[in-house]
């Protein structure tokens, strides 16, 4: 009888999973014509029309920028021409569809992020259950990513399925996914100096090596080849010669100041010795054991909390990096606070400070200050433009509620910006740091830093 009521109950908990993950999977679709970060998208729509007008392998020459590893173009062009042209044969059969050209776009453009974000989280409730997959079907940094259209998800996919193959010690397969996820975003490199601390066969690390480096290099050759000087400074002097951005713990000093800050260049490079610090910290200190899933995925979620936190640029969907390693460790310790800082993080930093830097000058008609161009545009005329199509109603009816109901309160946000972003900056990366530090106490051990600090000293007094 005891076993029959324990039946039921499982039962019933494994529809009401089943029902929630289905739901969260509907809500994306049925979100997905509603708005994207026009901003982000009119760079990648000039990437179509080059590859469409001239030649793909000319995105990183031609373009106005191109900041991304070549698969995040691949991805965008190709969906693009494919419902692009899908759209033109339904335009053929029935006329009205016509009407609805952007918002059929932004839904089926969306399928590559759709199907990461499903994939994933499939992949974190097959192996961790929904106490782990919850929070990433219903994580708030996974849909502003989605609604945004960024290629992080994708990215995360490769990063995190790589993981689990690297637990099981499938060392290639873990290369090959990581390298994928490399040719998106550079994020997943950070974790090959920690294979080679894990691996004890260095001739197995070698082969790992080679597994990674081959989707990368498959990738991103025939882009080198095509204009090598103009791709690595496409991508990575563009990011070398950009200002603390957003939600960097570097720009709270440039927030403060109104970006008057005497010293502001400093702050374009002193954070590469301040993350080369603590990354070096973490290696050498986490307690890490070959195929431990639990002290293995502490490690990435420490290494790329570090990367995060100690960026000069953090954009809102950065913390996706982390999240599903962060959240698996955060579980285990079993602390709610930790938890709640986590959501708190996440709602301050992916829909508090965003709405505090973007609506304000919206609803007054006043410039912005994007910072990755360190130039002003129309805070109005990026939001309609990132609702357009059927969704503009909604972005429109909103700024006018606003302007009419809440004047003096936009005019109070946006005359001290500089102050409350300040402030929301400080408190999501005091938030991050907590969690950092929690994790860093639970999986780090710093004897082995002391201990190289005294052999360091020890041979300098040999020497002298």
């Amino acid at each position: 009888m005891k076993d029959l009521v324990l039946k039921r109950k499982l039962n019933g908990k494994l529809k009401k999973e089943l029902f929630l993950l289905a739901l969260a999977i509907l809500l994306l679709i049925a979100s997905s014509w509603i708005a994207w970060n026009y901003y982000d998208i009119s760079v990648f729509l000039e990437w179509a029309k080059i590859a469409e007008s001239k030649n793909v392998l000319r995105i990183y020459s031609d373009a106005r920028k191109a900041g991304y590893m070549p698969l995040a173009p691949i991805v965008f062009i190709a969906t693009y021409i494919i419902a692009k042209g899908i759209f033109e044969a339904l335009v053929q059969i029935a006329s009205i569809i016509g009407a609805y050209y952007l918002d059929f776009m932004k839904l089926f453009m969306r399928i590559p992020l759709l199907l990461a974000i499903i994939a994933t989280g499939f992949l974190l409730y097959k192996r961790e259950g929904w106490s782990v997959a919850k929070w990433w079907f219903f994580g708030i940094p996974v849909w502003i990513v989605y609604l945004a259209y960024q290629f992080d998800p994708l990215m995360v996919l490769f990063m995190v399925w790589g993981a689990y193959l690297f637990v099981e010690k499938k060392y290639y397969a873990s290369g090959i996914l990581w390298g994928i996820g490399t040719a998106l975003k550079f994020v997943p490199i950070l974790f090959v100096p920690l294979a080679f601390k894990v691996i004890g066969d260095k001739r197995v690390f070698m082969k790992f090596l080679i597994s990674f480096l081959i989707p990368v290099t498959i990738i991103s050759l025939p882009f080198l080849l095509f204009n090598p000087v103009l791709m690595v400074k496409k991508v990575l002097e563009f990011h070398a010669s950009r200002y603390p951005q957003m939600l960097s713990i570097f720009n709270i000093p440039m927030l403060a100041t109104n970006h008057n800050l005497a010293f502001s260049d400093i702050l374009s490079w002193i954070w590469i010795p301040v993350f080369i610090a603590v990354y070096a910290i973490i290696l050498v200190s986490v307690n890490v054991k070959e195929g431990d899933k639990d002290s293995l995925f502490a490690a990435f979620a420490l290494i790329t909390l570090a990367f995060i936190i100690f960026n000069k640029v953090q954009n809102p969907q950065y913390i996706l990096w982390s999240y599903p390693f962060l959240v698996y460790s955060l579980n285990r310790i079993g602390s709610k606070k930790v938890k709640y800082a986590l959501l708190i993080a996440t709602l301050i930093g992916s829909v508090i400070y965003p709405l505090i830097y973007y609506v304000p000058p919206a609803v007054l008609n006043k410039p912005i200050l994007i910072e990755e161009d360190m130039k002003l545009y129309s805070a109005r005329d990026l939001l309609i433009k990132s609702f357009e199509g059927s969704g503009k109603f909604i972005i429109e009816g909103f700024l006018n509620f606003m302007h009419r109901y809440f004047l003096e309160l936009n005019m109070i946000l946006y005359n001290n910006f500089n102050i409350l972003g300040a402030l929301a900056v400080s408190m999501y990366n005091a938030l991050l740091l907590l969690l950092f530090l929690n994790l860093f106490k639970f999986r780090c051990d710093l004897s082995s830093i002391r201990f190289l600090i005294k052999k360091y000293s020890s041979n300098q007094r040999l020497r002298y």
